[in-house]
């Protein structure tokens, strides 16, 4: 029976010791084997002390990265290449527009001669321009034609004017003289917001117009420059200079959002811009800000929540 608890004391010895360490476990099985003597006053197996460890090995070298191939080094600068360019191009991208001034007039009634918004800056010669706005009429299409807006110099009082003719038809004049009539193709028209881009100009001999983007048609015309420092009004037709003459049947009302004139022709992707996106090009020659227009009669100014797009 001695024999048997003897060789179980060892068997325990030998599982704490190789728990702890495996060097120690090695250097400690025969210590554990040997006679119960070992053992402490407690009755609890003595435990060996672990030894001393060892020196640290050596480093191996790193091994040899290789040098690139010329396949990959030409793909990393063509990677490079490409995103320089896009940087770039998103740079000038960004000099050349701007978020759209958010700005809008409301003229809240019709058959009156009142209502309008005068521009009070100079307003320059202009032998090409584009003029666009939102606009969202409140009147009867069939009864009047509104003038959205109208610009007079001395001799011509309809030097440049932009109004809406009975049919739906979208009508632009220079120089006192109608250049063409456009057709609005909507249905729901005078009563759904639509914006519009007219343009014309005199060194190319072209007239057209874009609603909601998309070209309505162009029209090959002789014409002069349209002249500076007239007088500029929005919503209603000027039959004298210095915003007089103004006729109850040609009042507009209703909403005109944003609108903006360019002193040259804009491209499709440029309105498109503008359109779609509230992204228009920094090089307008008027913008109607409140800093540089009077309202007259009821005409309200608000700043719109979001910029209008379809």
């Amino acid at each position: 029976m001695r024999i048997i608890l003897h060789f179980f004391a060892s068997a325990v010895c030998i599982a704490i010791v190789c728990a702890q360490d495996s060097f120690t476990c090695v250097r400690n099985v025969n210590s554990c084997s040997q006679s119960e003597d070992q053992r402490t006053t407690s009755g609890q197996v003595q435990r060996a002390l672990p030894g001393k460890q060892g020196p640290v090995g050596m480093k191996g070298e790193k091994g040899d990265p290789g040098t690139p191939d010329q396949e990959q080094i030409n793909r990393l600068k063509d990677r490079v290449a490409f995103l320089e360019k896009e940087i770039q191009d998103k740079s000038t991208a960004n000099q050349r527009t701007t978020d759209c001034p958010l700005i809008a007039f409301k003229f809240p009634r019709y058959q009156q001669i009142t209502d309008h918004v005068r521009y009070r800056s100079y307003f320059p010669e202009l032998p090409q321009a584009t003029i666009c706005a939102w606009i969202e009429s409140t009147e009867p299409a069939a009864s009047v034609v509104p003038a959205i807006m109208s610009y007079a110099v001395p001799g011509h009082t309809n030097e440049l004017l932009i109004e809406i003719g009975r049919g739906r038809n979208f009508r632009i004049s220079t120089n006192d003289r109608l250049l063409r009539k456009f057709a609005l193709s909507s249905s729901k028209w005078p009563y759904e917001k639509i914006h519009f881009c007219a343009f014309y100009s005199q060194p190319a001999g072209v007239v057209g117009l874009f609603v909601n983007g998309v070209l309505r048609g162009t029209q090959l015309v002789t014409q002069s420059a349209v002249s500076g420092g007239g007088d500029l009004v929005f919503g209603q037709d000027q039959d004298a200079v210095n915003a007089g003459g103004f006729n109850p049947t040609q009042a507009f009302s209703g909403n005109i959002t944003n609108p903006m004139i360019w002193p040259r022709l804009l491209t499709a992707s440029e309105i498109s811009g503008i359109v779609r996106h509230c992204v228009c090009p920094k090089d307008y020659a008027i913008v109607m800000t409140l800093d540089r227009v009077e309202l007259h009669g009821n005409v309200e100014y608000f700043i719109p929540d979001v910029c209008p797009t379809l």
